[in-house]
This record gives structure tokens, C-alpha cells and sequence, in this order.
């Protein structure tokens, strides 16, 4: 009783390689490229994950420091400056947002005109 089947030669071998692929379906094809496709391409993930990137430094955000010692008036002096300059920022902002939503408004009222 053999465990192993005897050795056979290469060209044998390829012949029945061949014989079997010519038998195999356009539906066999495509699963067989997908059930190899799909893990070189978690394999190419992991590969791609696994190479360092260069070291960047943190991005320092500096704060202005204050004296602690100020008084209650240059404190709102400083509050009315940054709220006028927030509200000219913001303005800004809501000027541009008008400026980019004004086609889109146009476009809209022309499609309203013709019903949808």
C-alpha cells in the first residue's frame, strides 16, 4: 500500500495541467482570478502600511501670552479689538460663501423656471 503516488515525469504533468484548464468555464476563470486577486491585494496593504515615512516635527501653534497684571480696561480694549476683527473675518467669509452659492442659486431658479 503506497502513500505517495509515484513520481511522474514533467511533460506527463503538464498535459494534465493542460487538459484540465481547457475544461475549466469563463465563470471558473473569472472566481479564480479573484480568489487570487483579492489577497495580494490585502498583502500589497500590509506591505504598503509597513514602509516607514519620514519623521515630520509636531506643528508648534504659538499662544499669546498676556501680562497677568493688566488691568480690567486694557483687557476690554483687547476684546474689542479681536471682536471687530472677528466679525471682519467672518463677514469676509460670509461674502465669499455668497459670492461661490450665487451660481448655484442661478442654476436653481432656471431649473425651477422649466418645472424640476
Amino acid at each position: 500500500m503506497r502513500v505517495f503516488p509515484r513520481p511522474v515525469r514533467p511533460s506527463v504533468a503538464i498535459a494534465d495541467l493542460r487538459a484540465f484548464l481547457k475544461t475549466r468555464t469563463p465563470h471558473q476563470w473569472t472566481f479564480a482570478a479573484l480568489s487570487v486577486t483579492i489577497p495580494c491585494f490585502f498583502i500589497a496593504m500590509f506591505l504598503v502600511d509597513a514602509i516607514e515615512e519620514e519623521y515630520r516635527p509636531p506643528e508648534i501653534i504659538w499662544v499669546k501670552n498676556f501680562d497677568p497684571n493688566r488691568s480690567d480696561a486694557q483687557i476690554r480694549a483687547d476684546q474689542e479689538r479681536d471682536t471687530a476683527e472677528r466679525k471682519k473675518q467672518e463677514a469676509a467669509e460670509q461674502a465669499e460663501l455668497e459670492r461661490r452659492r450665487k451660481p448655484f442659486q442661478e442654476i436653481d431658479r432656471k431649473l425651477r423656471d422649466w418645472g424640476l
